[in-house]
């Protein structure tokens, strides 16, 4: 009897992390100029975001909470290009997200680390980052947009929403803000 081997099938996270090496390099640090290869903590991350239940996301929250300077905004950045970006097997025309943080600094550290990875990739995505009025908004081809939220407790009220990104969430103060 012969029997043919046959590829396991590609996953979604298979596809946007090898796009990401494919397409993307990392900007700053000991690894500049190098593909931007997620690690393990962060493909776990990308796999539980991703994985599917019947046409929709298997669970309706996930995070990502490590240690400073590990990779948690260019995890995010990665991301949220991979949904903005035509090339991207992610791709949604029309993409809408929102990130808020505690302070207009830390709502564009997501969005200027994307701009950072399109830059040092030199690729251009047709993204771009208005950053008036503060906090500023990223947009993409097709509609794409990541609008940049802090500081007022009604900020993105009624915003149409594929994903909602919380930076760090940990600065937040504790109230019903």
């Amino acid at each position: 009897m012969i029997r043919l081997k046959t590829k396991p099938k590609r996953t979604r996270i298979d596809l946007l992390t090898e796009w990401q090496a494919d397409t993307l390099v990392v900007p700053a640090g000991p690894s500049r100029g190098e593909p931007l290869v997620s690690l393990p903590f962060q493909r776990d991350f990308l796999a539980d975001h991703l994985e599917d239940d019947n046409g929709g996301p298997r669970y309706r929250t996930t995070v990502l909470s490590t240690a400073r300077k590990n990779g948690k905004s260019s995890t995010l950045a990665g991301l949220m290009l991979g949904y903005m970006c035509e090339s991207s097997p992610l791709f949604m025309p029309g993409f809408r997200a929102a990130i808020t943080a505690p302070s207009v600094q830390h709502a564009q550290l997501v969005p200027q680390q994307m701009m950072d990875l399109l830059e040092a990739a030199e690729y251009d995505a047709g993204i771009w980052f208005v950053k008036s009025p503060l906090p500023g908004v990223l947009h993409g081809p097709q509609g794409g947009k990541l609008q940049c939220l802090s500081g007022q407790r009604t900020a993105g009220h009624g915003l149409d929403l594929d994903i909602a990104l919380v930076d760090e969430a940990g600065l937040l103060p504790n109230s019903n803000e």
